[in-house]
C-alpha cells in the first residue's frame, strides 16, 4: 500500500518525534522488524532516515509492520499513537487479542461475518483465500485475516473501519443457534459449543476500539444490519438443514443426477483499455453466458486493486500482461466459486477475452501481449502469449462512446448482429460464394462516407480488411465507417508481409473451415491460428501472426455503457 501525501508527512512527524536518535530507530527495528537498520539505510541526517525507511516500507509491503513496531516501542508517545489509530485503526496489542478471540470460534462464524462486512462485493472479489480459512495453517490464517481486515485498511458500506464492522458483527451473533445447526451438519458429537464468554469479549474490544476512533456505532444503518443478521441466519440455518438432507440421501441422488440437465456456460472475461495520459486504465468484468443464447446470467466486476475497479497502468506490453494476468486469475477464482454453488453449471474450459480498444492499438500486436506465468520456481521469468492462452476477439471501444448519443447507429448493429449469428448457423460450412455475397473486401484508402454507403448499400455484414494496415488515418476512416453502418465482425492483419490478394485468399480460408459452426467455433479457430504463429518464436509466415479480429456483440458489453440512458438494450 502506499501513503497519501499529508499522511506520509504525519508518520514522518511522529516518527520525528518518538525516535530522536540514528540508535533508538535501530533497536526498534532490529526488534520489530527483525532487520538491521543498517542494511536500509546508513547513518545519514535523522531526517533523511526517517524518510528513506518510510519509502522503504512502502516499497516492501511493510508499512504496518514499521507502525505498529514504533508504536509497540514507544507507546505513550501520542503522536505515534494517533498516527497508528489514523493508518490502521489498531495497535499490535489489540490485534493479538482480536486474534486470540478468532481462533476459539469456528470457521464458519468468520465466514458469516466476511459476508456481511464487505457487501455489496463477494468474499471471492475481496481474496479468494477467504473463501475456505479452515484449510489454512494457522500463520497463513491470521496473514490472511491480517490483511484483509487491517493492512487493506478498507471501509464497510457504513462508512466504519472494516475491521471494526467484522468484529460488530462477530459481538451480535446469534452463537446458540448457529452452533446447534453446525453440530448437525458436522456430525460430529465432539463438536464444543462457543464459550459463552465469546460474546462479552467481542462487545468489549469493540467499545474499546470505538471509543479510541470516536465512531458511534449505534446508528440506523446498524440497526438494519440487526434485521440483516436475522435474515442471513434464517438462510444460514436453512442451507445447513438442506445440506444435512442432500448428504442423507446422496445414494439416491447420485442415480438421479445422472438425468439432472447440465447447463452449459460460456464465460467471457470484458477488458476495457483507456488513455489516461502517459498510462492506461484497466477495467473488467465477467460475464456468464448461455451457450448459443443471448442471456446473460450474470455480469460482475473484476477487482485487482484496493477499493477501485478502474487499474492504472503503464503503456508497455510487460505491465499490461501483468494487469491482464491477474484480472484473468481473478475471473477462474470467480468461476470455481460459483461452481462450488451450482453443482448443475458446466463452464467451457477457456474463458473468451474481449479487449475494448482505442482505435489506433489496432495497429499494435495485442494478441501478442505477454501473460506472466506466475507462483512457479519453474517457469520464473517465462510467458505464453495471450492469443495462445484464450480465445480473444477485439472490439472498438469509440464504438459505444458514439453509440451512446446516436441511437440510429445502434439498432443497425442489433440488426446486424442478429444476421450474422443466423448466417454462421443457417449456412455453414460457408462456402465462398457466400463469403463474396456478405463480406466486403477492402483493399484500398478512401474516405469512411464512401465506405460505410457502400457497406450498406450491399448489406454487407462484415468486412475483410486485406491490404495490411500500416497508419492511423486508414484505419481510422475504415473504423469509422464500421461504427456508423453498424457493421460487427471485421478480420484484419498487420503483417505487411501480405499482399492483398494474399490477404483475401487466407481470409477466405479461414472463414471456410469446415469446422465452423457459429461465432464461437471461428473464434476458437482463430486462436488455433494464432497459436501456431506465435507459439513458435512469432512465426510471420503463419497465418495466425499479426491477425485481427472484431466481433462486436452489442448485448455483450461493460456495465458503464449501459448505465447511459440513451445507451439501452432491448
Amino acid at each position: 500500500m502506499n501513503l497519501s501525501k499529508s499522511e506520509r508527512k504525519y508518520l514522518f512527524k511522529a516518527l520525528e518525534d518518538g525516535y530522536r536518535s540514528y540508535d533508538q530507530l535501530r533497536i526498534m527495528f532490529r526488534l520489530n522488524l527483525e532487520k538491521n537498520l543498517e542494511e536500509i539505510v546508513k547513518r545519514d541526517p535523522l531526517d533523511n532516515v526517517i524518510l528513506a525507511l518510510i519509502e522503504w516500507a512502502e516499497s516492501q509491503n511493510k508499512l504496518l509492520d514499521l507502525v505498529w513496531g514504533a508504536n509497540d516501542q514507544n507507546p505513550h508517545n501520542l503522536p505515534i499513537k494517533n498516527i497508528t489509530y489514523q493508518l490502521f485503526y489498531i495497535t499490535e496489542k489489540q490485534w493479538e487479542k482480536l486474534y486470540k478471540l478468532l481462533s476459539q470460534i469456528h470457521p464458519t462464524y468468520l465466514d458469516l461475518a466476511f459476508q456481511e462486512t464487505f457487501q455489496p462485493k463477494e468474499i471471492v472479489e475481496v481474496d479468494p483465500r477467504l473463501i475456505n480459512l479452515k484449510s489454512l495453517e494457522a500463520e497463513e490464517t491470521q496473514d490472511t485475516l491480517k490483511d484483509n481486515l487491517i493492512k487493506k485498511r478498507e471501509q464497510s458500506s457504513r462508512e466504519i473501519p472494516v475491521v471494526l464492522e467484522f468484529v460488530d458483527y462477530l459481538s451480535r451473533m446469534p452463537y446458540e443457534q448457529i452452533d446447534i445447526s453446525l453440530q448437525t451438519i458436522l456430525s460430529n458429537p465432539n463438536y464444543l459449543p462457543t464459550k459463552s464468554t465469546i460474546p462479552n469479549e467481542f462487545k468489549t474490544w469493540v467499545s474499546e476500539v470505538s471509543h479510541q476512533l470516536n465512531i458511534q456505532l449505534e446508528t440506523q444503518k446498524q440497526k438494519e444490519s440487526r434485521s440483516n443478521l436475522k435474515i442471513w441466519l434464517s438462510k444460514f440455518t436453512a442451507r445447513l438443514q438442506k445440506k444435512d438432507t442432500l448428504l442423507k440421501t446422496q445414494e439416491k441422488n447420485k442415480n438421479l443426477s445422472k438425468f439432472l440437465p447440465t447447463e452449459k456456460i460460456q464465460p467471457y472475461l470484458l477488458i476495457s483499455l483507456e488513455d489516461a495520459g502517459s498510462d492506461l486504465l484497466l477495467q473488467g468484468e465477467l460475464v456468464l453466458e448461455k451457450d448459443h443464447s443471448k442471456k446473460i446470467l450474470k455480469q460482475k466486476p473484476i477487482y485487482i486493486q484496493e477499493q477501485t475497479q478502474a487499474v492504472r497502468c503503464a503503456k508497455n506490453f510487460k505491465k499490461i500482461g501483468n494487469c491482464l494476468k491477474k484480472f484473468i486469475q481473478k475471473s477462474y477464482w470467480k468461476l470455481q466459486h460459483y461452481r462450488s454453488r451450482n453443482s448443475n453449471i458446466r463452464f467451457e474450459p477457456s474463458i473468451i477475452i474481449e479487449l475494448f480498444l482505442p482505435i489506433k492499438y489496432f495497429l499494435k500486436p495485442m494478441e501478442a501481449i505477454p501473460l506472466p506465468i506466475k507462483n512457479s520456481t519453474l517457469f520464473a521469468g517465462e510467458s505464453r502469449k495471450l492469443c495462445c492462452e484464450h480465445p480473444l476477439t477485439f472490439r472498438i471501444l469509440e464504438r459505444f462512446e458514439t453509440y451512446q448519443n446516436n441511437r440510429e447507429y445502434l439498432l443497425r448493429l442489433e440488426n446486424n448482429w442478429q444476421e450474422v449469428n443466423d448466417f454462421f448457423i443457417s449456412q455453414s460450412p460457408l462456402t465462398s460464394e457466400i463469403i463474396e455475397n456478405k463480406f466486403e473486401h477492402h483493399s484500398r484508402y478512401e474516405k469512411w462516407k464512401i465506405l460505410e454507403a457502400r457497406l450498406r448499400d450491399n448489406q454487407k455484414i462484415g468486412i475483410n480488411i486485406i491490404s495490411p494496415l500500416k497508419n492511423i488515418q486508414e484505419i481510422k476512416e475504415i473504423m469509422k465507417a464500421i461504427i456508423i453502418a453498424g457493421i460487427p465482425i471485421a478480420l484484419w492483419s498487420i503483417n505487411l508481409k501480405y499482399t492483398p490478394e494474399k490477404l483475401k485468399t487466407n481470409f477466405l480460408q479461414i472463414l471456410t473451415l469446415q469446422d465452423i459452426k457459429s461465432l464461437t467455433s471461428l473464434l476458437n479457430s482463430i486462436k488455433k491460428l494464432r497459436e501456431e504463429a506465435y507459439i513458435d518464436d512469432n512465426n510471420e509466415e503463419k497465418l495466425g501472426y499479426g491477425l485481427g479480429f472484431l466481433c462486436d456483440n452489442p448485448y455483450r458489453i461493460l456495465s458503464r455503457f449501459e448505465e447511459d440512458d440513451a445507451y439501452t438494450f432491448g
